[in-house]
């Protein structure tokens, strides 16, 4: 799906103005596009002293858009974006490098509880890498960021409160970095509530909290709630129009090992969406998910 690129609300097609090019016009519209990917990526994760681990990486990632995929009745991107402002809107193929430094100090605080559950610690994250075009892509991009994660052991080890705050950036301007590459909230593990990718630009930023409780010998439930929104440059972040999602779910585990989770979830703007899921929500890098 693609949405624009901006903050806005959406509005139906038939009370546009059209094409729109995102690049100048932040009107959100629900659109959808289709690519064929193919993604090769080497890394490896060091270990050092003090909770701290180092984890540099790799990746080649090849890109051909279609334009003959069933959308489900949706427009297609182009019918909608002028496609000279969608950056990126044809056969691409880059490379990147990432380095990520991770301070991790979760851990349960009884013996005879799960230790996929932390209830208590710091999860640090902070990362940086670049992209690069071959031959015709126009990827030319540095992409930084931080994932900053709080637990606190509220009662008994088993009720939690978790507090976060993730801020990801790209250095170029958006004739230099694909519509599809840009920081993006949305999806069931960062601005919980809305369609993936529904927010994009070049700075996002996002605030959550969210509170654990037992509610058998291998399962807890959640109740959270998520707010952030996209800004085109850091002169331009404001402390308004944020957006907020609300949901719970249940998470399930075993002694040592994390199994599934389901949730429910909304927003401020309506919809409902349910997403079954098998990695730790916190532990998911949210930049690198599959569209």
């Amino acid at each position: 799906r693609f949405f624009g690129i901006g903050n806005r609300d959406l509005e139906a097609p038939s009370v546009v103005v059209l094409p729109i090019d995102p690049r100048l016009d932040d009107t959100a519209v629900e659109t959808r596009f289709r690519h064929d990917e193919i993604k090769a990526g080497m890394g490896v994760e060091i270990d050092l002293p003090a909770s701290l681990s180092l984890r540099p990486s790799g990746v080649f990632l090849s890109r051909n858009f279609r334009d003959d995929a069933d959308l489900g009745g949706q427009p297609l991107v182009t019918d909608i974006y002028d496609p000279a402002g969608l950056v990126g809107i044809e056969d691409l193929t880059s490379l990147s490098g990432d380095l990520e430094l991770v301070y991790d100090s979760r851990r349960p605080t009884r013996d005879y509880l799960s230790t996929a559950v932390p209830a208590t610690g710091w999860k640090l994250t902070g990362f940086s890498g670049y992209t690069f075009g071959v031959e015709d892509d126009p990827s030319r991009y540095a992409r930084y960021g931080a994932d900053l994660l709080r637990y606190f052991d509220l009662h008994g080890g088993d009720r939690v409160l978790v507090l976060r705050h993730y801020t990801e950036a790209v250095s170029a301007d958006l004739d230099e970095v694909p519509f599809t590459d840009l920081p993006a909230l949305g999806g069931p593990s960062i601005l919980r509530g809305y369609p993936r990718h529904r927010f994009r630009d070049r700075v996002a930023m996002l605030w959550s909290a969210e509170y654990i409780y037992p509610i058998a010998r291998q399962s807890s439930g959640y109740l959270f709630v998520d707010t952030g929104r996209v800004h085109r440059s850091w002169s331009d972040v404001a402390f308004e129009s944020y957006r907020l999602g609300f949901g719970g779910g249940l998470y399930f585990y075993t002694a040592s090992s994390f199994l599934a989770t389901v949730s429910f979830s909304s927003s401020m703007d309506g919809g409902f969406f349910f997403n079954l899921g098998f990695d730790p929500v916190y532990d998911v890098r949210a930049r690198t998910e599959t569209p």
